[in-house]
């Protein structure tokens, strides 16, 4: 609330006593806006002249209210029994916040304190409490109940003022009675509400320090738990890394060494080949001289020599052939071209050993959690093999070529397909996947 004055001022030929308040919204000064004493006293004489201007403002500053605002006075009589009413104020100022309310005639007979409360009713539904303010109202003279003299009375000045003087005691004791009383109840009322009020106030704030010291607490649990949190994914990150890491080159010796004792294995036939071919050489050479022998003689000497059958299983001994592709997956380099075609998938059978090498590209999206078959194996798969191969953007999946009679026998399949970090991923459509499998057929 702000400062007040009273007066008498004109407006529209009408002669008002008014009071000048600024109501201030505020909602932290919770009771310390109750209750505004304004000293100002209106009579039961001033009808339609008693006026109570309110300014409302809001952080120091005048309130614009919005068309279809209420601003309601809430009148309380302070003297007992209390009663209450509630009036609409006048917006004569939306602009600059500024109301005016006239003294009701309701309160033209009443002596006493009054209390009114500024409330504030806006269009979007929302409601603002202004704060209090406190005003005298009395009883003029010319409007008090006094006996009329009678008309064949007459009496004495001095004793006429005697009684007079006597009278006017006695109401004044009664007047001063009943005004003190009023006066002690409202103080005994005034103190128990302030107190109701503190109370309140300390109930409040000790409340709020909690949940303040709780919301910290949660805060600082979370971040202690995000904290072990994170360094813990960091640690399973940086082990699935290294493993990864060691899995790569365990892979990549398996493949140089397979690759490696596949080219020994073929240097040692193409020398086998070599050595019979060249045995068979020397022995076509001496079978030109077999006119001085006879069949047995001949039988004999060729005992210990290769013949043509033993060259064609050496050379049978090693298999080489392409794999077709279910459907759903295609070579990753689909052209004959010979560069292009060492990529696709294939196999070489060396004896009982088949290696199974080439890279792929699916044609559709391979979900987490299934089993899809990439090729049939064209041989009999006697033992299975399965390794985790790569694929795009470091992506990598579990590759599986199944021996017969399993379930998947004689066929190669891809599963549990993870992103770069292990993460169990789907693989979009156009990845390309490396395939790497041993077998024995």
């Amino acid at each position: 609330m702000g400062i007040w004055r009273s007066g008498a001022w004109l407006m529209t030929n009408k002669l008002y006593k008014d009071i000048v308040l600024e109501v201030d919204i505020d909602a932290k000064k919770g009771a310390k806006n109750q209750a505004k004493e304004t000293q100002a006293t209106f009579y039961s004489y001033d009808i339609q002249s008693g006026l109570v201007k309110i300014n409302i403002a809001e952080d120091g500053q005048p309130l614009a209210l919005s068309n279809g605002t209420e601003v309601l006075i809430n009148v309380v009589k302070l003297g007992l029994p209390q009663q209450k009413l509630v009036y609409n104020a006048d917006i004569v100022d939306a602009t600059k916040g500024i109301t005016h309310w006239d003294i009701p005639e309701y309160l033209t007979g009443y002596k006493g304190k009054v209390r009114a409360g500024v409330f504030i009713n806006l269009p979007n539904g929302q409601r603002l409490h202004g704060g209090y303010f406190k005003f005298n109202m009395g009883i003029s003279e010319i409007d008090t109940n006094l006996e009329e003299l009678e008309e064949d009375y007459w009496q004495a000045w001095d004793e006429f003022q005697s009684e007079a003087e006597a009278e006017w005691s006695d109401w004044k004791a009664i007047r001063d009675d009943n005004w003190e009383k009023q006066e002690k109840d409202y103080d005994e009322w005034k103190k128990d509400q302030e107190e109701k009020q503190n109370n309140f106030e300390n109930d409040y704030a000790k409340h709020w320090d909690n949940w303040k010291t709780q919301q910290r607490n949660k805060q600082s649990e979370f971040e202690k738990d995000y904290d072990t949190w994170k360094s813990t994914q960091e640690g399973k990150q940086t082990t699935f890394e290294n493993d990864f890491s060691d899995w790569k080159t365990t892979q990549e010796n398996k493949q140089y060494d397979f690759e490696t004792n596949t080219n020994e294995i073929h240097e040692n036939i193409n020398k086998d080949i070599d050595d019979i071919e060249q045995r068979v050489n020397e022995t076509n050479e001496s079978l030109e001289d077999l006119d001085t022998y006879n069949r047995q003689q001949i039988d004999t000497k060729l005992d210990d020599k290769a013949n043509e059958s033993s060259i064609e299983e050496i050379k049978n001994a090693v298999e080489h052939g392409f794999i077709t592709l279910e459907k759903g997956f295609e070579n990753y380099n689909n052209s004959n071209t010979e560069s292009d075609k060492a990529g696709h998938l294939q196999y070489v059978k060396v004896g009982p050993l088949c290696h199974i090498f080439g890279t792929v590209k699916n044609l559709s999206t391979i979900k987490y959690g299934g089993e899809i078959v990439v090729a049939n194996i064209p041989l009999t798969v006697k033992t299975m093999d399965r390794t985790i191969g790569q694929g795009s953007s470091n992506d990598i999946f579990t590759c599986t070529a199944y021996a017969s009679p399993q379930s998947f026998g004689n066929q190669i399949t891809i599963t549990r397909t993870r992103d770069g970090s292990g993460n169990s991923t789907d693989f979009t459509s156009g990845k390309w996947l490396n395939v790497s499998l041993t077998i024995r057929v």
